[in-house]
């Protein structure tokens, strides 16, 4: 009798420590993922509109502008101005240069602004999505020998701006003995919330030669939702002070045009990859403005937040 009394404290003992031990592994895996999606997308918005000399300036083709011929051959991501809005300047006052462009997509499925390389049956409802675009890593004028020949290129002379694909700025470089003010490659990165499996996760798409959804990378799994909010400088002349806060698809078309925005509040909300039996999730979660319901399963979940100053911001 005695040692089934035993036998009965040892079973409690590991049950519990058991779900004590569940609990602390759901809690570092969490926030593990939550941190590591906030701070792969918070460091790429920080830096949107980034073009090196020419980052205070709106960028049209054939104004201050000239985009190789062979960048329009490549299959790009356009918004709703078409040829005029993909990843790289159009002509006119309508192709102007959007370092950042937000979509939401609703509970329908329908996004707020168009991308016409995402697919949206693939996207999750009530999410966000995120499209950057900006010179990347450091100065290439003095490091020509580590140039990719699958990327795209950004070069700037007499203030003057140049998107290259590698083997035209190759030509441009060794047959005409050019020298650049100034040279970086340059990015298209979106971001968007998919499933695979049943398991939610934070994927991008990327500019190489082109942008291909069915080709995105899996950055972190367990990423439900995105949440963008968006402080916009309205006042007339801009004063770099948020006259007030809005979400994506209260913003306009000729507002992304004028990359007047101060900062933005990013919401992330996290799903841990297993669930736990005797947990029952019946919270509601606020990202920003909106409300996810009681999800009323056994996985928990984890919020995090934080606020990005848009330093490139166009303020003149």
């Amino acid at each position: 009798m005695i040692g089934l009394f035993l036998l009965a404290g040892i079973l409690s003992t590991y049950i519990f420590a058991k779900r004590e031990n569940q609990f602390l592994f759901n809690e570092i895996e969490l926030r593990s993922n939550a941190n590591l999606a906030l701070k792969l997308i918070s460091d790429d918005l920080s830096k949107a509109g980034f073009m090196g000399l020419m980052s205070s300036e709106y960028l049209r083709d054939s104004q201050n502008t000239t985009v190789s011929p062979l960048l329009r051959e490549i299959d790009d991501c356009y918004d709703e101005r078409f040829m005029a809005g993909g990843s790289f300047p159009g002509k006119g006052l309508n192709g102007v240069f959007r370092p950042l462009l937000i979509s939401h997509v609703n509970s329908q499925g329908k996004m707020s602004n168009t991308l016409n390389c995402i697919k949206e049956q693939r996207i999750k409802h009530n999410s966000d999505i995120i499209s950057i675009k900006r010179a990347f890593g450091s100065e290439l004028i003095d490091r020509l020998f580590t140039l990719n020949r699958n990327r795209i290129y950004f070069a700037v002379k007499n203030s003057h701006a140049y998107f290259y694909p590698y083997t035209e700025l190759m030509t441009v470089l060794n047959s005409q003995n050019t020298h650049f003010d100034s040279l970086f490659e340059y990015q298209h990165h979106i971001y968007f919330v998919s499933e695979a499996g049943g398991i939610p996760e934070l994927k991008m798409v990327q500019l190489t030669n082109g942008i291909d959804m069915s080709r995105s990378l899996s950055l972190v799994q367990g990423v439900e939702y995105i949440r963008i909010i968006l402080g916009v400088d309205d006042s007339e002349p801009f004063d770099g002070i948020a006259d007030h806060y809005l979400p994506a698809e209260s913003i306009s078309g000729s507002e992304w045009n004028i990359f007047s925005f101060t900062d933005i509040k990013i919401f992330i909300l996290v799903r841990a990859l297993e669930h736990t039996p005797d947990y029952y999730d019946d919270k509601s979660y606020q990202l920003g403005d909106l409300i996810i319901p009681p999800f009323n399963d056994h996985f928990r979940r984890l919020v995090v937040q934080k606020s990005i100053i848009l330093s490139s911001r166009i303020s003149h």
